[in-house]
């Protein structure tokens, strides 16, 4: 039975999605779940929207319009809440109650809010993760009844809300569009964010980013593949640093928060127009082609796709469908060299010995791991010195790739 009333009420949202909705108990899953996985694209004025009965009531991605109504996302004994929050004003009392369950917004709100009882948890949690942008008028806010009230990161700090912002062409295979996670599988990715140590400089508020053993354990297209760094550059001097966050990649390209494994990253600074960077230790960096408006609302920057604009030419390099940063900056002088002073060649031919280039090294993270495979190896299949002379050409072993990163 339970099927039954979920499937009618899917398809229900399915009929009603992209129209004025006017209705009582819309997505009442019963002793199930009602949910709309991208919410709605119009106004809705209506009672009990989101009720969860013994279930949970929320929407994946918020609205696009504003809400007039009681009860909005009331969980029943389950949970009420909404991913990406609001982007238009909310007027209403009752918003996210979650009854004995949970009431929240994961990225809060983008306007201003005058209601009662917004976030009341009831017996549960009422919050929201990002916080709000705008003021808020309003009785018992984040009133968490018998449980919590609050809001982490209140305020104007930046989110900005990566699904695909990079991949990594070492471990990147173009038969599944997935990088590989073998150092974490090897156990190889450190707890804590390794750019430090490297020398990269931080600003207020980062450096020392850490994440947990469970974290490290996931699996799947979710599954860690390495650290990296993300920076907010001046929007009229790209060469300025401003902020900078260290965080998740995972297989799939999303990077997430290292600590509360969100797929936002949120940066030290205020609302405001930034050049956008993506850095990894042996990999060249790639940036924004133009500053990009950010604020407390998360957006999306894809570094996968070709329609995303980057600074400089060749700032990445295509395979297949997907944009992936250049493997082999060995040294860390954001260029690749195969030969010369300070070419990225050698320190490969180092690890492994110096003197037995069939010699191989495992288990250990080193950015001698050109392709992240857990294994340095300077000859042989899947070795970590060809694709450097490849990524400079591969015919002429003395060119030099730059890093298009000011």
């Amino acid at each position: 039975m339970r099927y039954v009333v979920i499937a009618f009420w899917w398809g229900l949202l399915l009929s009603l999605h992209a129209l004025p909705t006017f209705s009582q108990t819309m997505y009442a899953g019963g002793s199930g779940d009602g949910w709309a996985r991208g919410g709605f694209a119009q106004p809705v004025n209506t009672v009990g929207v989101y009720n969860g009965g013994g279930g949970d009531g929320w929407a994946r991605s918020g609205f696009a319009q504003p809400i007039t109504t009681a009860g909005v996302h009331n969980g029943g004994s389950g949970d009420g809440w909404a991913r990406s929050g609001f982007a238009q004003a909310v007027s209403s009392a009752g918003v996210f109650s979650g009854g004995p369950g949970d009431g929240y917004a994961r990225n809060g709100i983008a306007q201003l809010i005058s209601t009662a009882g917004v976030f009341a948890g009831g017996i549960g949690d009422g919050w929201s993760s990002g916080g709000a942008a705008q003021p808020i008028n309003t009785a018992g806010i984040f009133s968490g009844g018998l449980g919590d009230g609050y809001a982490s990161n209140y305020g104007t700090n930046v989110k900005v809300s990566i699904q695909g912002l990079a991949i990594l062409e070492g471990p990147y295979s173009s038969g599944t569009q997935l990088m590989n996670d073998n150092l974490r599988s090897a156990g190889l990715v450190p707890l804590a964010e390794p750019y430090t140590a490297l020398g990269y400089p931080n600003t207020p508020g980062s450096g020392g980013e850490s994440t947990t053993v469970g974290t490290l354990a996931i699996t799947g297209a979710g599954a860690v593949v390495d650290w990296v760094r993300v920076e907010l550059r001046d929007a009229n001097a790209p060469s300025t640093l401003l902020a900078v966050r260290h965080a998740l990649l995972v297989r799939s390209g999303a990077m997430v928060d290292p600590a509360t494994g969100d797929d936002f990253i949120q940066l030290n600074a205020s609302p405001g127009n930034y050049y956008i960077v993506v850095r990894h230790r042996n990999h060249l960096g790639v940036m924004t082609a133009a500053p990009v408006a950010l604020t407390s609302v998360a957006t999306e920057v894809d570094f996968s796709l070709s329609s995303t604009a980057t600074f400089g030419s060749d700032a990445q390099k295509t395979i297949g469908q997907d944009n992936v940063l250049w493997a082999g900056d060995v040294n860390g002088d954001h260029a690749l060299k195969y030969t010369g002073t300070n070419n990225d060649r050698d320190p490969i031919l180092v690890a492994v010995g110096g003197t037995v280039p069939t010699s191989t090294v495992t288990g250990q993270y080193r950015l001698e791991d050109v392709n992240m495979d857990g294994t340095i190896k300077y000859t042989g299949t899947s070795n970590d010195r060809d694709p450097i002379l490849v990524n400079i050409g591969g015919t002429v072993p003395t060119n030099v790739r730059t890093e298009q990163v000011p």
